[in-house]
């Protein structure tokens, strides 16, 4: 399997996560862990938009840092409204316009430190 491949597999099996846990009526909580709704949206998707920021990089090598980030950031905004809309299906979940926020915020974040360390000349 080829670097660019395994690249994109980690996404879209963080987002096979992202869907499964959607599909609770209620979240498993982690032991000894306790996170708002918010903070769980706003994490799953900085590390979903990161993950998707090293894929489009590892895929579109010509593209610069914000195009990029851009893309990543974008790809993670409409997967999370793909989200929403698929809890209005699931029993006790719902559709909010403010987890969509806290995604679209982790989003953001999550592309943050590629762009961080490109501009320390480190590698992420």
């Amino acid at each position: 399997m080829s670097h660019r491949m395994l690249l994109w597999l980690l996404a879209i099996l963080w987002m096979l996560a992202i869907f499964l846990f959607s599909s609770f009526s209620t979240l498993p909580e982690p032991p000894g862990i306790r996170m708002s709704d918010k903070a769980k949206h706003f994490l799953a998707y900085a590390v979903l938009a990161w993950l998707l920021q090293r894929a489009v990089r590892g895929t579109w090598r010509s593209w610069g840092k914000f195009t990029v980030a851009a893309a990543a950031v974008s790809i993670s905004a409409v997967y999370g409204i793909t989200d929403e809309v698929h809890q209005l299906f699931v029993p006790n979940r719902y559709c909010d316009l403010l987890d969509w926020i806290a995604d679209l915020l982790g989003s953001i974040a999550g592309v943050l430190p590629i762009l961080a360390a490109g501009k320390l000349k480190l590698k992420l």
